[in-house]
């Protein structure tokens, strides 16, 4: 009540709180460890708010990614995602700490790919969090920073006209691919068991047939 709103509450485990007001009617699609997703209508319009807070952990993440990535196959309206995600896309949004790790990256960057996301415009600094104790000037630009950010008017906002347009593309290729190239991942999977077994049977009998049959299921796992 002091914050202004309504009504409040936590994800499963009580890492993330939001806040609403009585006249934001919102249900929730997906509440996990990570991340908790609400479908909201306001004034007529439906839109998907997703907030994230992600474990520092890269394995864990995918967990992450892959519960988002459910929600992408079913949006119908525009779609926010925000919060901590923990990582990075490139070295130069962060100063300082530990060493930029491209691996982890790159999972983040698929994850914003596959599911045609955008990245909002970001007003002031680009560097938003701070390790350790901060100075009140430097707390009250973070607050202000972050405030300012929050009041981006989505309505009409080209991205997610974009979003939409990338999603139709999207399923229209991986309907294409599936017809053409057929379950790519599960062919993949299939071929990798094969190396595996020709590997063995190398090792048991190192045999110039036996060398050129793994070079030959190599050569197609590159192919694929």
């Amino acid at each position: 009540m002091k914050l202004g709103f309504d009504k409040a509450a936590t994800n499963c485990n009580g890492k993330i709180w939001y806040f609403w007001k009585d006249e934001w009617m919102g249900s929730i699609l997906l509440d996990t460890i990570q991340q908790v997703t609400i479908q909201f209508k306001h004034n007529n319009k439906k839109f998907i708010i997703s907030v994230v807070y992600a474990r520092c952990n890269a394995l864990e993440r995918l967990e992450l990614w892959e519960k988002l990535e459910s929600i992408a196959e079913r949006v119908q309206c525009p779609w926010i995602i925000r919060g901590d995600f923990n990582v990075i896309l490139n070295k130069e949004e962060k100063l300082g700490g530990l060493e930029f790790s491209p691996n982890e990256a790159i999972d983040f960057a698929a994850f914003i790919s596959s599911d045609a996301l955008s990245e909002v415009r970001w007003l002031g600094s680009k560097f938003t969090w701070w390790n350790g104790r901060i100075e009140e000037a430097k707390h009250k630009q973070f607050k202000n920073i972050v405030e300012e950010n929050w009041k981006v008017d989505f309505a009409g906002n080209p991205f997610i006209e974009f979003h939409a347009k990338l999603k139709k593309v999207k399923k229209a290729l991986s309907i294409w691919s599936k017809e053409v190239f057929g379950d790519i991942f599960q062919q993949i999977a299939t071929i990798e068991d094969i190396i595996k077994v020709k590997e063995a049977q190398l090792e048991i009998q190192p045999s110039t047939t036996n060398r050129a049959e793994l070079s030959k299921v190599e050569a197609k796992f590159k192919k694929f």
